[in-house]
């Protein structure tokens, strides 16, 4: 498969930036140099790649998506009072249990990635 020259001179300083040893550097151990690569998880498992969804329920998605890793699940609670609405203890221990959850997951996996570094290292 062969690229013409003209994509090829445009593609050439692209491939150079990415293999900027200090960009890689930013890397190590694991850690990602896109931090946004959970938030689009986050994203796309509130809305279905699959099937059209208007602009409306796109929009609410990716907001509500946002609100929960920028704040957390609780937070939902604060949008639900901010409406007039009565937040019910269940739903506040249901959605700060979520964060607790969600911190450890993140934690664990932080961890093993650090061992698993340390393993390769040695």
């Amino acid at each position: 498969f062969h690229l013409p020259e003209a994509i090829m001179l445009k593609l050439k300083p692209i491939f150079k930036s990415l293999s900027d040893p200090e960009l890689l550097a930013k890397c190590l151990k694991g850690k990602s140099q896109n931090p946004n690569e959970s938030l689009n998880n986050l994203i796309w498992s509130r809305i279905p790649k699959r099937t059209f969804v208007r602009l409306h329920t796109l929009t609410f998605g990716a907001h509500d998506a946002v609100l929960s890793f920028n704040e957390g699940f609780s937070s939902k609670c604060k949008i639900l009072e901010g409406l007039g609405l009565e937040v019910g203890s269940n739903m506040l221990a249901a959605m700060k249990k979520m964060d607790l959850d969600r911190l450890r997951k993140a934690e664990k996996a932080m961890t093993d990635l650090e061992k698993k570094s340390d393993k390769a290292g040695h």
